[in-house]
């Protein structure tokens, strides 16, 4: 079982005053991943709940994303998570790569709650999705993160920013998870 929590950080400066965490579980072949926004100024724009659907385009406005890679194949897979239920899942064979939805994940378990000053998502993925030997710990890195919109403006979130400009696909932003 490997599980890690972790405080996200803007890229920069924002006006946003919230706390964001990120939760990574890997358990029994199932990876559950949490987000919990605190928003108490409301200032997050939230989606409403709708029928899950797959959709492209998530991380232009607020969203919750997970990079996982194998550090000995260099590939990699982009999930995306919108507060209105929309997700969709991206397969990189190598960093550059078009973007390519990866179709073999058809649906995914998510679980949202919200209130007026916060709000959280759990998402679970079952691991016999990904290619073969993909979570072998001794392989995995991670990256959680998000976007957040506010007003017009969007930030970015992650655990580590490494690049000079917003680049969640930055392989050195990425965590190395110990069991």
């Amino acid at each position: 079982m490997i599980n890690k929590k972790f405080q996200l950080k803007p890229y920069k400066e924002s006006d946003l005053q919230v706390h964001l965490q990120a939760e990574f579980l890997l358990k029994d072949k199932i990876i559950e991943l949490r987000f919990e926004l605190r928003d108490p100024h409301c200032k997050v724009n939230l989606e409403q709940l709708n029928v899950a659907k797959r959709v492209i385009g998530l991380w232009e406005k607020t969203c919750f994303e997970f990079f996982i890679l194998n550090t000995k194949s260099k590939d990699y897979y982009e999930f995306n998570f919108s507060p209105s239920s929309d997700w969709n899942c991206f397969y990189f064979s190598k960093k550059g790569d078009p973007l390519n939805e990866y179709t073999q994940i058809e649906s995914i378990e998510t679980e949202a709650l919200k209130t007026n000053e916060s709000y959280q998502l759990t998402v679970k993925l079952h691991a016999d999705s990904f290619h073969n030997e993909f979570l072998k710990p001794e392989f995995m890195k991670i990256a959680l993160t998000s976007v957040l919109k506010s007003n017009e403006e969007l930030s970015y979130w992650a655990i580590s920013h490494q690049d000079l400009r917003p680049n969640f696909h930055h392989f050195d932003s990425f965590v190395k998870l110990k069991p």
